[in-house]
């Protein structure tokens, strides 16, 4: 049998939040919303669909905080959807409590994945993408090769497992007990998965992975051309700085708090959309200082007309820990597309090609943030129009999803024709 992208059926596993129900979702969810990882796998879905003959199918489990503290539903019911005309997707039901849907199956999962992979095996090639290498991954591996041991197996991975819990709280010890149990278990499956998609390099030599094929996209974004924004900059007097993103200490997001309050102008506004364990805190602080607005959990649509108002967008990650090396900032490639300039660190974790379009802070202190804010919001006209333009020309050129997930395609099918030498 050829391989060619004509003849390849295509499985999504995921956990995106499918359109008729992301409002409904992003309601009933009190905090541990993932929009980054949701904006991201659509990303890849669509780009999917578009370098291929045929619609792909997603098997979804939508990744949401657990009841009844971060959700207001105990059970999830699953039910058919489609994403695009002509796809049949389904949307998995599972037990929403935090122990439980560790270890038990999403209801109807293994059925309807041993339909999928013994449905017209002889006449297509069967490639199975799982978003985020994790103990479920681990276990859909395994699973996916006792069915159909020539399903080719395909996980990303955007950070590594034991860096994947960085925002959970509680008990040090059993917090810790966990994260080595879930680091061992995804580990032994490594076995069942034939490709990966990895965001850096160091996770290659990490992993272990070396001797399989793997390709590094550290990000993607959907581009729609009627959506970019217009460089230009606000008429009013108001310096908006904006924050978008997971609200976890370690991502910094409470040193960008306390380096703007060192701003004394009234001109500076600071903007922060997201969820996360500092949430509370940034409430509090926000009521100190009228000029720290918290909007919450916004939908997509909402979040990037926010980022296309800013006059500066701010990632406060500092490059301290090795979890900087293996990972990107989702956020990075949003913000680059706002057209505006983004002030960040130099990660470990991220390209040199990014140097060119990313603002860097001197220091971890927060006098050096503080005043790179001020630099930035103060220069001349005509740095906005052309760092905008810019940074809008680099994404859409180079990172978008359809080009991206014709390098994962490539990749799998390159593998998939070596099979049949």
């Amino acid at each position: 049998m050829n391989v060619d992208r004509d003849n390849v059926d295509f499985l999504f596993i995921g956990g995106v939040f499918p359109k008729e129900k992301e409002e409904e979702i992003i309601r009933k969810s009190k905090s541990g919303l993932q929009m980054a990882a949701n904006n991201f796998q659509w990303s890849l879905i669509h780009g999917f669909d578009r370098n291929l003959s045929k619609p792909i199918t997603i098997l979804n489990t939508i990744f949401i905080g657990s009841y009844p503290k971060n959700y207001s539903d105990c059970i999830i019911h699953g039910e058919q959807f489609t994403h695009t005309p002509g796809a049949k997707d389904y949307n998995l039901g599972f037990i929403n409590l935090t122990i439980l849907k560790q270890f038990l199956r999403p209801f109807n999962e293994k059925k309807i994945l041993k339909e999928w992979l013994n449905a017209n095996k002889k006449e297509s090639n069967k490639i199975v993408f799982i978003y985020s290498l994790s103990p479920r991954s681990a276990r859909l591996a395994k699973l996916i090769k006792q069915i159909n041991p020539d399903a080719f197996t395909c996980v990303s991975v955007n950070d590594l497992p034991q860096n994947i819990m960085l925002g959970i709280r509680g008990n040090k010890k059993i917090v810790q007990i966990w994260k080595n149990l879930f680091k061992k278990k995804v580990e032994a499956s490594l076995k069942y998965i034939d490709g990966f998609m990895i965001v850096s390099e160091q996770i290659a030599e990490s992993l272990n992975i070396n001797n399989k094929p793997y390709i590094v996209v550290e990000a993607l974004t959907e581009i729609d051309p009627l959506s970019l924004p217009i460089i230009n900059r606000k008429d009013d007097k108001i310096k908006r700085i904006v924050y978008t993103g997971g609200l976890i200490e370690k991502y910094g997001i409470i040193n960008l708090i306390q380096a703007f309050s060192l701003i004394e102008s009234d001109e500076y506004q600071l903007i922060i959309c997201g969820d996360g364990d500092c949430k509370e805190a940034i409430i509090e602080m926000s009521k100190a200082d009228n000029r720290i607005v918290y909007l919450g959990v916004l939908s997509p649509d909402k979040v990037k007309k926010i980022q296309q108002s800013a006059t500066v967008l701010v990632n406060p990650r500092q490059n301290t820990g090795d979890f900087t090396k293996y990972s990107f900032p989702i956020k990075t490639i949003e913000y680059l597309l706002s057209g505006k300039p983004v002030i960040g660190y130099k990660l470990d974790g991220i390209p040199h090609e990014y140097d060119e379009h990313l603002i860097y802070v001197e220091d971890n202190s927060l006098d050096a943030i503080k005043n790179k804010i001020i630099e930035v919001c103060t220069m001349p006209e005509k740095f906005y129009s052309i760092i905008g333009n810019k940074n809008i020309e680099f994404v859409a050129e180079q990172k978008n999803n359809i080009i991206q997930t014709k390098r994962i395609l490539s990749m799998i099918i390159d593998q998939l024709k070596k099979r049949r030498i």
